[in-house]
């Protein structure tokens, strides 16, 4: 069976990707500079997706870089509410204890300068930008669109809430 653009199977059944629109897929947590690990094996970067949706045609980059889409055969589904963590390294004994890496981050951070954009097709649905990480130190996003540093170890004992809900900014 060959699927056709913008379709993916689901248990088998060819179906129409659904594609989140803006609004309801938002970046709220990113780690550009973890301490307890290399630089690169130590990135990750939180999605937030409000409705049903799948992750097939997604595409991470920043200002240097295109990115590339997701893709599978498969729809890659994600629930109301998900988290979907992004690790450069899915390795726990290698990225700083992150438990559950949901899809690969081929994008690097940059520890200053930085803007993260996520998208589909040439429709942004969220960006970040940020001057400069702090060494072990996520940038978290709450509920209420508020910026702030972690504050809760996770790991190894960097400092975010990776693939789960963030708490309120002080």
């Amino acid at each position: 069976l060959v699927l056709g653009p913008g379709m993916c199977m689901d248990d088998g059944t060819p179906r129409q990707i659904v594609s989140p629109s803006p609004g309801e897929a938002s970046i709220t947590e990113w780690m550009a500079s973890p301490l307890a690990v290399g630089n690169r094996d130590g990135e990750w970067l939180e999605v937030r997706f409000e409705n049903a949706v799948d992750l097939n045609g997604l595409v991470l980059s920043d200002l240097s870089s295109s990115g590339n889409a997701i893709e599978a055969e498969d729809c890659l589904k994600v629930a109301p509410g998900g988290h979907v963590l992004f690790a450069r390294n899915a390795n726990p004994m290698e990225n700083g204890g992150l438990e559950r890496v949901d899809l690969e981050l081929s994008l690097s951070l940059n520890n200053s300068d930085e803007t993260i954009v996520l998208r589909v097709g040439d429709q942004v649905l969220d960006s970040v930008s940020y001057e400069r990480a702090k060494a072990g130190i996520a940038t978290q996003v709450d509920a209420l669109g508020n910026v702030c540093d972690a504050v809760q170890a996770y790991g190894d004992g960097d400092l975010g809430t990776p693939g789960a809900p963030n708490p309120w900014c002080a």
